[in-house]
């Protein structure tokens, strides 16, 4: 079996035992076999379920390593746990009740008053979970792609007058008929319909507009950088990296900087980095302010707002890499005063310092001196402090670097949830 489906059965054994009232609402046919994406789930309490998966986490010694809250008393709880080695993670996608547009749609009672029980876990009433089923599908107007299933589940005693009270006998008849062409040329009305028969509640508006400012002042992306001399695997690691599984909405990528100025990097090799004779006087400053200003105004204008939207941000190489190989960005100023102005530069949460031996590294490129390869190595190993700056032994399998890179970065995120 699955390290997911083995960590699946683990805790849904165990939520069982607590007293708290549950069911998954759809894509549960293939569990605990096959598990997708996200697992929805509907909760009588979104405040005792969150006391409950902290109890369970330390019960099951697997961590908490992401929470994003959609609405109010809606979040998706991201849970790791490591079998051999490799991080398996539940994505768990809570809510209390159904909110579009500061509307309450379903609450939780509605679908755990006649819950019913499959495997080792619990689901809702087949009428109920239709209803719901195709009431989401109206608001994200994917009707079309979902039709033969919503046919196969249609209940001829649906309340859809709850929801569309304009159009509840044409959807019973499209349904009864098989009439697919009816819901694709009418989806927009009757979204139309279902927001026009529902009311917005003034409390949602005013818990949506808290928890905007909250993801404001507190962004649930992570912003990571990768350092390391030409050969250690840079480019590499972040592809597996890009491939995997991964605790947030999206993966976005820079090469160096944000580049609010300037043409876009892509990250392509440089063949000699030292081809280029430095900058002088004033001009070696001016290129080192050119730097600091597209890392200061681009975190605010790029780098923030993909936080905010629950991004993993991942740089290959940074600012620091100008303390280490100044002639490869053709710095000839004061080392000491790069040095300093670093302080200024925003900092991801975490930099990877990709290192080996000067002779595995050097086998893989020599775009430099064995002598100079070695002394940048040195530098970037300076920078190691075991909390922010980590280091990372490239002389392995792709995999087993990133399976390491994974574990460090969730230990990261349980800290901080």
């Amino acid at each position: 079996m699955k390290s997911k489906s083995i960590f699946f059965n683990q805790f849904f054994d165990e939520l069982n035992k607590e007293a708290i009232d549950y069911c998954i609402m759809n894509g549960y046919e293939d569990y605990p076999e096959e598990i997708g994406s996200d697992i929805d789930i509907v909760v009588n309490s979104y405040i005792e379920f969150e006391k409950i998966l902290e109890q369970l986490s330390k019960k099951l010694n697997f961590t908490i390593i992401q929470k994003m809250e959609h609405k109010h008393k809606v979040a998706n709880f991201f849970v790791a746990k490591e079998y051999d080695g490799v991080s398996s993670i539940l994505s768990l996608d809570i809510y209390e009740h159904y909110v579009v547009k500061e509307r309450l749609l379903f609450d939780s009672k509605y679908f755990l008053e006649d819950k019913e029980s499959l495997k080792n876990f619990y689901i809702p009433n087949s009428k109920k979970e239709f209803l719901y089923y195709f009431v989401k599908k109206i608001i994200k107007q994917d009707v079309e792609e979902n039709i033969d299933q919503l046919i196969k589940l249609y209940q001829e005693d649906a309340n859809f007058e709850l929801y569309f009270k304009d159009n509840s006998k044409h959807i019973h008849e499209a349904f009864s008929n098989k009439d697919r062409n009816y819901f694709l040329t009418n989806k927009k009305l009757l979204r139309s319909d279902l927001f026009n028969s529902t009311q917005p509640l003034t409390h949602l508006k005013v818990f949506e507009a808290l928890r905007v400012v909250k993801r404001v002042l507190n962004p649930i992306g992570f912003e990571i950088s990768f350092l390391g001399p030409d050969g250690s695997g840079k480019s590499t690691i972040i592809e597996e990296l890009k491939t995997r599984e991964l605790p947030f909405r999206r993966v976005d990528y820079f090469h160096l900087k944000p580049r609010l100025f300037g043409a876009k990097g892509d990250g392509k090799p440089v063949v000699d980095p030292h081809a280029k004779e430095a900058y002088k006087g004033l001009l070696s400053y001016l290129k080192l302010f050119h730097f600091m200003i597209d890392y200061i105004i681009g975190f605010f204008v790029k780098v923030l707002p993909l936080k905010m939207r629950s991004s993993l941000v991942i740089f290959d190489r940074y600012y620091d890499d100008i303390l280490v190989d100044p002639k490869r960005f053709r710095y000839g100023g004061n080392l000491g005063f790069a040095k300093f102005m670093r302080h200024f530069i925003p900092k991801p949460n975490l930099y990877f310092i990709l290192t080996s031996n000067a002779e595995v590294i050097y086998e893989r490129k020599q775009e430099v001196s064995f002598e100079e390869l070695e002394r940048q190595i040195e530098v970037y190993e300076s920078l190691v402090d075991n909390k922010r700056y980590i280091k990372i032994d490239v002389n392995r399998d792709v995999k087993e670097i990133a399976n390491e890179i994974e574990n460090i970065i969730y230990g990261k995120l349980d800290e901080r949830y």
